[in-house]
This record gives C-alpha cells, sequence and structure tokens, in this order.
C-alpha cells in the first residue's frame, strides 16, 4: 500500500504545481494585456498632446497675424484720421474766407 500512498501525494502535489503553473501562465497574460493596454493608452496621449500643440501653435499663430492685422489698421487708420482733421481745419479756413467775401461784397454793393 505504501506505493498508492505516494503515487497519491505526488499525483496531489502534480495538481497543485499544475494549477499554481496555470495561475502564473494567466497572470502573464494578463500582465502582458495590461501591458499592451497601457502601451495603446500612451501612444493615443501622445496623439493626443501633439494634436493640442498644434491647435495651440496655429491659434497662437492666428492671433499674432490679428495682433499685426490690427495694428496694421491701427496705423493705417491715424492716417486717413490725420488727413480728415486736416480737411475739416481746411474747410474751416474756406468757409472763414467765403464769410470774409460775402461781407466785403455786402459792404461793396450798398456803396455801388
Amino acid at each position: 500500500m505504501k506505493p498508492l500512498l505516494g503515487a497519491t501525494r505526488t499525483s496531489s502535489e502534480i495538481k497543485k504545481r499544475d494549477e499554481v503553473i496555470q495561475k502564473m501562465n494567466e497572470k502573464m497574460r494578463q500582465d502582458a494585456a495590461d501591458r499592451q493596454r497601457g502601451e495603446e493608452e500612451m501612444r493615443n496621449a501622445r496623439t493626443e498632446v501633439q494634436r493640442i500643440q498644434q491647435t495651440l501653435e496655429s491659434e497662437r499663430a492666428l492671433a499674432l497675424d490679428k495682433d499685426e492685422d490690427h495694428e496694421a489698421t491701427s496705423a493705417q487708420g491715424h492716417y486717413p484720421r490725420g488727413r480728415l482733421a486736416g480737411a475739416l481745419e481746411d474747410n474751416e479756413k474756406l468757409e472763414d474766407q467765403i464769410d470774409d467775401l460775402l461781407a466785403a461784397k455786402k459792404k461793396v454793393e450798398p456803396t455801388a
């Protein structure tokens, strides 16, 4: 009977070892799947970061263009405003001259 007891004990030890090996294999597969998911998430995150950086660069460039356009428009706006102010001043001088001429004409007409 001793040989049977030895075989049973060896058989149960083999089953336990097989279970441990099976659990370890399953854990290795799970770890590999987790690592793969983590790598995929990292790739996705890097892609997202690059996309966001490109968007930010585009928005910065657009903002700079708008600032340059605004400055150019402001600089051009001062020139016409200056011209307008000069034209209004000239207009007032001409109106004053017309008033002076009309006043002189009125002085001359009654005496003639």
